[in-house]
C-alpha cells in the first residue's frame, strides 16, 4: 500500500496577507477592543447583556468534531439564548478564507480556532483580548500581543500493534530493525511531514534514507486510518500518530491491540483567538471564556489543555513531554514554519515515497 503522496502539505498563507482597503472604520474597530478587553468589575453582565442582543455568533475551526460539538453545547446550555454557528475546514483553508474575506471587506467569523503556526500567519486579521481565564495559562501559551491562546494540545507518538511486536521501539532508530522492513504504516499528511522534519533535526538525513529502505507503507489517509491498521495488523508499527486518536479506538467498545509510545513526541496545538472585525465580539468573548475555563478545557479528556491546573496524562509528563512545532522549526516565526514545510515535503518526497 505504498504510493501515496503529500497532500497538502505546504499551504502559503501569510502570502495572503493583504489587508488594504478591507472596510469598516474606527467605531467598528472601538466596538471589537471594548468587548475584547474590557475588565471592569461588571465584566461579566456587560458581555451576557450585550451577547443577547448580538444573539449569535459564528466560530471558524479546525478542531475535530468531536471537540468543537462538545464545546458548541456546552456552551449554548450555559447561554442558551446566543446561537453558535460554526465552519470546519483545515487550518490552511481557514487562513485563506479568511484573507480572502479580507480583500473583499466581508466580516463574517467571531472566533477563530487554528494551528498555532497557522494563527502567527494570521496576526493582523485577528485581535488582542483579555480574559479572567488567562491567569490560568503559561506565558508561554499566550501569542503575540495576546492575539491568541493555546487552547488544545494533541501528542503524536509511536503506534505498534501489542498481538503481533513482542519488543516495542524505544527509539524512533528502532523503527530501522529488520522485523519493521515493510510493515511501518505513515501518513503523508501534514503531521506526517513534520515528523520527518522533526527525525531530520534529531537523527539526520542518513537516518530518513535508511527508513526510506524499510519500504514505509506510505499514504494519504488521516492518522485514525493509521491507527486502523494497525490495529488490524496490515502494519505492526506507525510513526506520528496521535495518542488522541488511539485512545478513543480504545474506549469505543472495540477489541484494539494497539499501544502509544511516547517516543520522539511532538504536538498539535491548537490556537484561540478572536476575529480583528468581528460582527459579534461579546458573543464571541464569552465564548473564549467558555472555551479557555476549566469546563471547557475538560469538556473532552482526550485533548490535552495548556491550564495549568489541568494536569496532564502520566504518558506525556516529564521527559516525555513533547516539543512544539517551534523547537522542530528551530525559530518562531511564520515564514520560517513555511520554509521549513516546504522542506519537510521534500524529504518525504525523496526519501519515503516510493
Amino acid at each position: 500500500m505504498s504510493g501515496g503522496r503529500v497532500v497538502g502539505a505546504v499551504t502559503s498563507v501569510a502570502a495572503v496577507l493583504v489587508l488594504a482597503g478591507c472596510g469598516g472604520g474606527s467605531d467598528e474597530s472601538a466596538r471589537v477592543d471594548q468587548a475584547a478587553r474590557y475588565a471592569g468589575d461588571d465584566r461579566q453582565g456587560y458581555l451576557e447583556e450585550c451577547a443577547r442582543e448580538e444573539g449569535s455568533l459564528s466560530v471558524y475551526t479546525a478542531q475535530n468534531t468531536d471537540l468543537w460539538q462538545p464545546l458548541k453545547e456546552g456552551f449554548q446550555r450555559k447561554y442558551p439564548g446566543i446561537k453558535v454557528e460554526t465552519t470546519r475546514r483545515t487550518s490552511a483553508e481557514t487562513a485563506e478564507t479568511l484573507s480572502k474575506e479580507a480583500r473583499a471587506g466581508v466580516d463574517k467569523a467571531d472566533v477563530v480556532d487554528v494551528k498555532v503556526e497557522v494563527a502567527e500567519s494570521l496576526l493582523e486579521l485577528l485581535a488582542p483580548f483579555s480574559s479572567p481565564e488567562l491567569a490560568a495559562y503559561p506565558e508561554g501559551a499566550i501569542g503575540p500581543d495576546d492575539r491568541y491562546v493555546i487552547s488544545d494540545q494533541i501528542p503524536y507518538g509511536i503506534v505498534y500493534n501489542t498481538d503481533k511486536v513482542s519488543d516495542p521501539p524505544k527509539t524512533s532508530e528502532d523503527l530501522l530493525r529488520p522485523e519493521f522492513k515493510g510493515h511501518i504504516a505513515m501518513s503523508t499528511t501534514l503531521l506526517g511531514t513534520q515528523w520527518v522534519g522533526w527525525m531530520e533535526s534529531r537523527y539526520g538525513e542518513e537516518f530518513l534514507e535508511r527508513l526510506g529502505e524499510q519500504d514505509v507503507r506510505t499514504t494519504d489517509a488521516n492518522g485514525n486510518a493509521i491507527i486502523a491498521q494497525v490495529a488490524a495488523g496490515e502494519a505492526l508499527v506507525a510513526p506520528a500518530v496521535d495518542l488522541a486518536g488511539v485512545e478513543a479506538l480504545k474506549s469505543g467498545g472495540k477489541v484494539a491491540p494497539i499501544a502509544w509510545l511516547p517516543i520522539d513526541s511532538h504536538w498539535t496545538q491548537g490556537a484561540l483567538s478572536m476575529a480583528a472585525k468581528a460582527p459579534h465580539p461579546c458573543a464571541a468573548m464569552l465564548y473564549i471564556d467558555y472555551e479557555l475555563s476549566a469546563e471547557g478545557q475538560t469538556i473532552n479528556p482526550l485533548y490535552l489543555s495548556a491550564r495549568d491546573d489541568v494536569p496532564a496524562p502520566e504518558a506525556v509528563q516529564g521527559e516525555n513531554e513533547p516539543v512544539d512545532i517551534w523547537e522542530i522549526v528551530g525559530e518562531h516565526s511564520a515564514q520560517a514554519y513555511q520554509d521549513a514545510s516546504r522542506r519537510w515535503t521534500e524529504l518525504v518526497d525523496r526519501y519515503i515515497v516510493r
